[in-house]
């Protein structure tokens, strides 16, 4: 039996984070060569934008007490609406069903 859970980010953790982004869209930058827009050819100075933005909530995913990913909750409407942009898994984690434990536990959480 595997553990999935989320610990809110911290600008501390925008280096993991970008890391693990990277990572994850490596995979589609290679196939589309979309440089310019692509979330795996992203700098980190954007995610650190994100995460100090006060209508986001940016959670690094766990598996198993290990980082395997990332998720940002963007609070709009006052919080009556929320949007989820990016969401991602580590390569080597996906097709586990992480991602859909991850949104189970937000919409929970999120629950109006």
């Amino acid at each position: 039996m595997y553990h999935v859970g989320h610990c809110e980010a911290t600008i501390e953790d925008a280096n993991e984070i970008h890391q693990m982004q990277l990572k994850s869209f490596k995979k589609l930058l290679d196939k589309y060569h979309d440089y310019d827009i692509s979330l795996g050819n992203e700098p980190i100075d954007k995610i650190i934008a994100r995460i100090n933005q006060k209508e986001t909530d940016y959670y690094i995913i766990k598996y198993n007490n290990i980082s395997v990913g990332a998720i940002r909750i963007i609070n709009l409407d006052d919080g009556k609406l929320n949007r989820i942009s990016p969401i991602f898994i580590l390569p080597e984690f996906q097709n586990k069903g992480i991602a859909q434990s991850v949104f189970k536990i937000i919409e929970e959480n999120y629950e109006q």
